[in-house]
């Protein structure tokens, strides 16, 4: 490796860190979601939405459909 690729390495690498680590808060919240979703409960607290149309009965959260 000579002088240019390692300045390009030390430049590229702490934005690369950066991505990997905002994909490894992001993506289990996101893959939550989507099974909460799935499963006809609120996102924000879990509890079941059964038929209310507008909001989760227990904590108010507007309720989010398919």
């Amino acid at each position: 490796m000579d002088h240019s690729q390692v300045i390009l390495l030390a430049l590229f690498l702490p934005g690369i860190l950066v991505v990997l680590f905002v994909v490894a808060i992001a993506l289990p919240r996101a893959l939550r979601d989507e099974n909460r979703l799935a499963s006809n409960v609120c996102v924000q607290c879990g509890c079941a939405l059964g038929n209310s149309k507008d909001a989760c009965p227990q904590c108010g959260a507007a309720a989010r459909r398919r």
